[in-house]
């Protein structure tokens, strides 16, 4: 309930602030409205290719002072990724020590030349957001400064994610011999071209269903701190291009991606996921 009474008291002031003038006689920019897409760069134990996941959303872009916005905003995205060398279950002897220990890995107990991590996570994201613009003082002292605009971007981000991992083939049973049948050694995993034939092979085995929940299931919404800085550019009067760069920690959290890397060393030090987000947006 004091969350609510919160939320509904920042609402109120902020719409109280638009279309007001504030004590330098500089009339407030219009609420904003817009779309945006980009990409989300997720930074798990496995590592995505960048710029391969998309991500769309709308957001609102409250003026409350001369240099200061309010930006609200939604973004979901769905991002896979794939491992080029094999993860095994605890109960299988091996040079890594196995790496799968949660119970949604059983269909690779004991089985020898284990599974190529594959996922699907999809993600949802709320921002509560302020937005400092720097250049909106001097707009008149530089080139195009009516039209140009640099900001910083803080606050805080809501994120739920769902991750579904490819796990079992199209009769429902684990994948089996994969080191045999991607040809696998450590001579083509440490050269780029092997990884890439390493992963086509893989590609060309699995069956892309994402069938199985990932350890965590639907993980429920984290709160996290995001960063970002944008740059945008007044095409016309009621029309703006923008773009902006942001990144959102998972609040400490693993197994966005279904695994955690932790079990091999030292908690401290490995960190937790994260994302980027690299965003081309139009509004107003």
């Amino acid at each position: 309930m004091k969350i609510l009474q919160t939320l509904c008291f920042v609402f109120f002031v902020i719409f109280q602030s638009i279309g007001q003038s504030d004590s330098t006689g500089f009339k407030k920019e219009k609420l904003g409205v817009g779309l945006h897409t980009g990409f989300y760069n997720l930074h798990t134990d496995i590592m995505p290719p960048a710029f391969e996941n998309p991500g769309f959303g709308i957001y609102v872009r409250v003026p409350i002072a001369r240099v200061l916005d309010v930006k609200l905003n939604y973004t979901r995205s769905v991002s896979k990724g794939m491992d080029v060398q094999p993860w095994f279950h605890q109960s299988v002897v091996t040079p890594f020590n196995g790496g799968l220990v949660e119970d949604v890995y059983s269909p690779y107990e004991n089985v020898e030349q284990g599974w190529f991590p594959s996922y699907k996570a999809t993600i949802s994201s709320f921002e509560i957001l302020g937005q400092l613009q720097f250049l909106r003082r001097i707009k008149n002292d530089f080139p195009f400064g009516d039209k140009l605009d640099l900001y910083l971007l803080a606050g805080l981000g809501f994120v739920n994610f769902q991750t579904k991992l490819d796990l079992l083939d199209k009769d429902n049973q684990p994948y089996l011999n994969l080191i045999d049948r991607t040809n696998w050694t450590f001579d083509r995993f440490n050269s780029q071209v092997g990884r890439q034939e390493i992963k086509k092979s893989i590609e060309a085995i699995y069956d892309h269903t994402y069938e199985s929940n990932g350890p965590t299931g639907d993980h429920g919404t984290e709160v996290s701190i995001v960063f970002g800085v944008g740059l945008s550019y007044a095409m016309a009067k009621n029309i703006k291009l923008g773009l902006e760069y942001k990144t959102m920690g998972f609040s400490g959290l693993e197994y966005v991606d279904g695994l955690n890397i932790e079990i091999f060393g030292n908690k401290e030090s490995v960190s937790a996921d994260y994302y980027q987000f690299t965003v081309e947006y139009f509004f107003r």
